[in-house]
């Protein structure tokens, strides 16, 4: 049998998906861009999905996550490009985190660990918002497009990656005996 599909797994990925999708409801509440856009913790979800059950079922909660956002309501539509480069490419990329390899770094004699996925996962997020800012948000733009697009993607973004960085240093190690056996 395959090994992704067991009922533990599908268990996992459903609850990681339901996690997800409740903190983006609680998130709504609070900070929100003009033509969408939030510092957002609930991608810690996905992310540890990918670092806890792997590659393929970190994709699926990923992929997930975007298609329920979809069904609830969730998702600040301005056509299908934007659907795609907002919420599925950011979600894939978080699901694909455990994708780049974490280590322990020393620095000025101390060591480490950097979870290299999360920044990773986070930084190509990132690129799909400033991709669907720019190709389909140029009419909000002051100035040049891709300065609004970079600018205005990192005023979450930013936040984002640092908030989520540290949610998932802290609650990760607790979960990782969770991992794929």
């Amino acid at each position: 049998m395959n090994k992704m599909l067991t009922t533990r797994n599908i268990a996992l990925m459903s609850m990681f998906i339901a996690m997800e999708a409740l903190l983006s409801k609680i998130e709504s509440m609070w900070f929100v861009m003009p033509q969408g856009g939030t510092i957002s913790i609930s991608i810690v979800a996905v992310l540890l999905a990918s670092y806890i059950l792997g590659l393929k079922s970190g994709v699926i909660v990923g992929i997930g996550s975007s298609i329920l956002q979809f069904i609830l309501g969730d998702v600040v539509w301005y056509g299908i490009y934007s659907y795609l480069f907002d919420y599925v490419f950011g979600m894939l990329a978080c699901g694909c985190a455990v994708w780049w390899r974490s280590g322990r770094i020393n620095w000025r004699g101390n060591n480490y660990f950097i979870f290299t996925g999360v920044i990773m996962a986070s930084v190509i997020k990132f690129l799909g918002h400033f991709l669907a800012g720019w190709l389909l948000f140029a009419e909000y733009a002051t100035g040049p497009v891709i300065k609004y697009s970079i600018v205005y993607n990192g005023t979450y973004m930013l936040p984002t990656l640092i908030l989520s960085y540290i949610v998932f240093s802290i609650v990760y190690p607790t979960l990782k005996r969770f991992r794929r056996q």
